[in-house]
């Protein structure tokens, strides 16, 4: 049986669960913050997958949004926009509940030697 028991030992005094849901709070920008401030290594981890799954998406968006101004083939290129908009939110969501109910990460770093 798995326990929801939060650990500690975070360097901004929250429990570790907490600070690993808020890592994918504003994707990119919270990845960031509890990367470059936060030292322990479930919550860097998370903040590094946030940062590494956000940022491929939202360049594809915006590119892809760019590219639905075209006047002939927009149409298709804005139905694949909105396609990796709700393919992001629900990434986003999915991230959300799998931090708060484990550490695991499925986007790892590469270790240094």
């Amino acid at each position: 049986m798995m326990h929801l028991q939060p650990r500690t030992g975070t360097s901004l005094g929250f429990s570790e669960r907490t600070e690993r849901v808020l890592a994918y709070l504003v994707p990119i920008l919270s990845g960031l913050f509890f990367l470059t401030v936060e030292q322990n290594r479930s919550v860097r981890r998370h903040a590094w997958q946030a940062i590494m799954i956000f940022v491929p998406i939202f360049v594809i968006y915006f590119i892809l949004s760019f590219l639905s101004g075209i006047w002939v083939i927009g149409l298709l290129f804005g139905f694949v926009a909105a396609l990796v908009k709700w393919i992001g939110i629900t990434l986003w969501v999915l991230l959300m509940l799998a931090a708060f109910v484990t550490d695991a990460v499925f986007v790892q770093p590469k270790r240094r030697i």
